[in-house]
């Protein structure tokens, strides 16, 4: 896989003109809208990573939350090659949400 933290901007790029796109000047977004996001971001992030990183599977996990006075704990485990494998994980936020991925890479 190229260099982790060249992989890991690439997401960043990706996250960013995703969430971008929704600008801070709304003040709300429908369900469906929320939805819809979910849906494309881990999609749209495979697809990136793996037309330059052909030797892996990737698979995103993406988490959508509103900012409220809440916190949020995400974890995860794997078992894998620490030699080939890999996990990169960024976030993008505006006034009302933020986005968070967090992407496996296994090679092949």
């Amino acid at each position: 896989m190229q260099s982790l933290e060249k992989t890991k901007e690439e997401l960043k790029d990706i996250l960013d003109s995703l969430v971008g796109r929704m600008t801070n000047s709304r003040q709300q977004w429908t369900e469906d809208e929320i939805s819809q996001l979910s849906v494309e971001v881990p999609q749209k992030v495979v697809e990136e990573l793996y037309s330059s990183n052909k030797n892996f599977k990737f698979c995103a996990v993406c988490t959508i939350t509103k900012k409220t006075q809440s916190s949020l704990h995400i974890n995860s485990a794997c078992m894998w090659n620490a030699e080939r494998d890999g996990f990169i994980s960024t976030q993008a936020e505006n006034a009302l949400f933020f986005c968070i991925v967090n992407v496996f890479a296994v090679g092949i």
